[in-house]
């Protein structure tokens, strides 16, 4: 089984998404075919999204990341499905390699993690104050740079996985290269 079908399988029916309540208040709009078909772009596209929104320090990534898939016409299940690369276990390294690399963009240095006894709404606004900024700066960078490696990265693979049946494809029949027409990708 090809791995676009595995992900097919694994993603789960148009049907059941189109039906599903927490989807519903998009309406119309989920019926758009470029929401659900596994081509190059779209693919693509859905996959950045989700390591995009992933990166942002948020507890709604699911929410966040239908709105803008259908926004941008990009595979719907795929971005929510790599939204989860922020789950339970990776959420505190990814935001404290979105600190760090935030901190070290501003020039400041990192805050000493430490307990503070004195556990008040004072202490955690105090203590958010000093960490927004490089937070949301390195999770910026973060989510932008890893989102725009993804979609190239896929972009290459898709390319040349598609030159590689061409030329299988070629070899099968018999034509030389010479006088193969060069495969035009769009």
């Amino acid at each position: 089984m090809a791995l676009l079908e595995k992900l097919r399988a694994r993603l789960g029916r148009r049907d059941d998404m189109l039906n599903h309540r927490a989807l519903s208040w998009l309406g119309t709009r989920l019926h758009d075919p470029k929401l659900w078909h596994f081509g190059r772009r779209s693919v693509a596209g859905g996959c950045g999204l989700g390591l995009l929104i992933a990166f942002f320090p948020l507890p709604i990534h699911m929410v966040v990341a239908p709105p803008i898939a259908v926004a941008l016409r990009v595979n719907l299940p795929l971005a929510l499905a790599v939204t989860w690369m922020s789950n339970p276990v990776t959420l505190v390294p990814l935001l404290y390699l979105d600190y760090e690399i935030g901190s070290w963009i501003l020039g400041t240095p990192a805050v000493a993690a430490g307990f503070n006894a004195d556990f008040n709404f004072a202490a955690l606004t105090e203590a958010a104050s000093r960490l927004w900024l490089p937070l949301c700066l390195g999770s910026i960078v973060c989510g932008v740079t890893a989102a725009s490696g993804v979609y190239f990265a896929v972009q290459g693979l898709w390319r040349w996985r598609i030159r590689q049946r061409l030329r299988r494809r070629r070899e099968r029949r018999g034509v030389s290269k010479a006088l193969a027409p060069r495969p035009r990708l769009q």
